[in-house]
């Protein structure tokens, strides 16, 4: 009993308001066991949904809808018709791009919405579930014209980052 207890209080009800950037909604999914590609309730605010929705909304992209899980988006890059940017690179994250990990059992997906000088800030959906996920931070190491972010967490590293080719700031104004 003190077991299910925990877990429901861990758990944020699905369809919770977690956050939004640039006028796109996150949601949790209800997490744990709310998180399945083939689970139609929750399939609706997995990582993948949002940053879809995201894409589609905001800038209007509308290739990414077949994708199957966070941990193809990378690789995947040419069919999604984005431009790939490998963590250590010498291309620095913007906001609007897509972060990319292959971790995990489905790896995650997240948007950059602020870039500092040694941090970025991003939104995500499914990862906290609250409001935590509109404003998870990343540390940002800059050596020799190289930028690298730390992962998500130890088993989320992150591959790099994807972006809408001509993808400008004045995009997200």
């Amino acid at each position: 009993m003190v077991i299910i207890c925990l877990i429901f209080l861990w758990a944020s009800p699905w369809a919770t308001y977690c956050g939004q950037y640039q006028g796109i909604c996150a949601y949790s999914n209800g997490y744990p066991g709310n998180y399945g590609p083939y689970d139609t309730y929750s399939w609706r605010y997995l990582c993948i949904e949002w940053v879809n929705r995201f894409y589609a909304q905001v800038f209007p992209h509308q290739n990414m809808s077949w994708v199957y899980a966070a941990d193809d988006y990378y690789d995947s890059y040419q069919q999604v018709q984005l431009d790939r940017y490998p963590n250590g690179g010498i291309e620095p994250p913007r906001p609007g791009d897509l972060l990319c990990s292959n971790g995990g059992q489905w790896g995650h997906v997240a948007i950059v919405r602020e870039v500092g000088s040694n941090y970025i800030k991003l939104i995500q959906q499914n990862w906290y579930q609250d409001g935590r996920d509109s404003a998870m931070v990343l540390s940002l190491t800059i050596a020799n014209g190289h930028y690298t972010l730390a992962p998500f967490s130890s088993v989320y590293p992150i591959q790099g980052w994807l972006r809408k080719p001509g993808l400008t700031l004045a995009d997200l104004t």
